[in-house]
């Protein structure tokens, strides 16, 4: 996409490679009209005839009806417009120019900010005018005219009438109604921990933390394949380990293969059937894995997108949390706050559901809860949900060590319960529920 060119005094503001990339992303990603459509209308376009392919996608959603080129190019045809715009081969060309529609919402923006700096041009004009008409009381028509120059400001739907809520919210308890269940986000698999939480839900963020060699990172990755192997696609991104030391050890647990075995090669012949078997089964998991220690939040906010409109994910994982590469100016503590109110932000905006694992303090070992959790009050406020592994120094008959997961924030929380006692495997990384016999 060639770069937005400077424009003179003399131009209308106008960005015809952010226009041509609006137009481009929803012809390769059907589904980016609906994050266009965000921001413009047809007359936010400055090229008359990428407001008529975008009038077509306006109509064509409108009517159920897939956009793609062969129903733009008839559309087009059938008013008249198809040979003025330059027919299929000028949409052709929009689509080779655009590889991606990852940056749709980018070029979205700009357009509609040179189309609101066209309207504030005129409505300077028309003030202009105003002025100089010496027959008409400016007192009179000032007020009007500044009433117009409010609405050039859109909020991007950002602001709505309480009614608009209310309707979401009784779809959503009609749609809830339907089939109900006690378990009505994504189960984590352990049934305290789904009574607790309701399960993983979309727009929220769970802070996960403990002491070192707890097993925090061990049960936040058990929660991402269970995710993964009930058929919920997410993204796991592991900024500690290596891909082979993460999918190590999730592939011990579902192979019931050692880690220890599979480090020093000692697999007897009914394991390899087992670690064949499972890594075929894994493989099949609409899992996304990053072991690069490059991400920020705002990259992660671009691929997490991406990965929503391509491939459907309802969640993501960040092992840990304070090894995000964020640049901020003060104390450390204070950058992890606000990492946690960026990814708190991206849960919201994505409707993705997060969880976040993330060191404690040296006071967080003796004291434990939430105050122990590395990140200070940006934390606190920027998750939904805060849970901490707290040492129980005690273990099973078979030497197992039983750990406590202890819910300090719920913020939806309602069932009184907010502790779920585990024990940690003593071969395979993973956790299951005590149970005292």
């Amino acid at each position: 996409m060639s770069d937005f060119s400077e424009l003179s005094i003399t131009q209308q503001p106008n960005s015809k490679g952010a226009e041509s990339g609006v137009i481009g992303s929803v012809l390769v990603y059907p589904a980016a009209y609906q994050e266009a459509k965000k921001y413009l209308v047809k007359d936010d376009f400055y090229v008359i005839r990428n407001s008529w392919i975008f009038e077509a996608f306006e109509k064509l959603a409108a009517n159920h009806t897939q956009i793609d080129l062969v129903t733009v190019s008839e559309y087009l045809e059938s008013q008249n417009r198809l040979t003025e715009i330059g027919g299929q081969n000028y949409l052709l060309g929009l689509i080779n120019d655009t590889p991606t529609a990852l940056h749709v919402e980018d070029y979205a923006k700009v357009v509609l900010d040179m189309a609101t700096r066209r309207r504030a041009i005129q409505a300077a004009n028309n003030l202009a005018k105003l002025a100089y008409d010496m027959a008409t009381p400016i007192e009179e028509s000032i007020p009007n005219h500044f009433v117009e120059v409010t609405k050039l400001v859109k909020a991007e739907g950002k602001i709505f009438h309480i009614s608009h809520g209310l309707s979401v919210l009784y779809d959503d308890v009609e749609k809830r109604s339907k089939n109900p269940q006690e378990i009505y986000g994504i189960p984590f698999g352990i049934k305290t921990i789904d009574e607790i939480t309701g399960g993983l839900q979309k727009g929220e963020l769970t802070v996960l933390s403990g002491e070192p060699g707890l097993g925090k990172s061990v049960l936040g990755l058990q929660f991402a394949f269970c995710f993964g192997k009930a058929g919920h696609p997410g993204a796991i991104f592991e900024l500690e380990m290596s891909a082979t030391q993460t999918l190590r050890r999730s592939l011990s647990v579902e192979s019931k293969v050692p880690v220890r075995t599979m480090k020093t090669g000692t697999v007897l012949p009914d394991q390899w059937d087992n670690i064949t078997r499972t890594i075929e089964e894994m493989a099949a998991y609409p899992i996304y894995f990053s072991d690069s220690t490059s991400w920020t939040t705002a990259s992660l906010r671009s691929e997490l997108t991406r990965l929503k409109q391509i491939n459907g994910i309802e969640w993501f994982l960040v092992d840990y949390l304070g090894l995000l590469r964020d640049r901020f100016e003060g104390k450390d503590y204070e950058r992890i706050g606000h990492i946690t109110e960026e990814l708190h932000h991206i849960v919201k905006d994505l409707d993705l559901a997060g969880i976040a694992i993330q060191s404690m303090t040296k006071q967080g070992f003796k004291e434990g809860g939430m105050s122990g959790v590395y990140g200070g009050a940006g934390l606190h406020h920027g998750a939904d949900l805060i849970c901490t592994l707290e040492n129980t120094g005690q273990n099973t008959l078979d030497n197992c060590p039983i750990v406590n997961l202890v819910y300090s924030k719920n913020r939806e929380g309602d069932t009184g319960k907010n502790l779920v006692r585990l024990v940690k495997g003593a071969h395979f990384p993973s956790f299951t529920e005590y149970k005292k016999f």
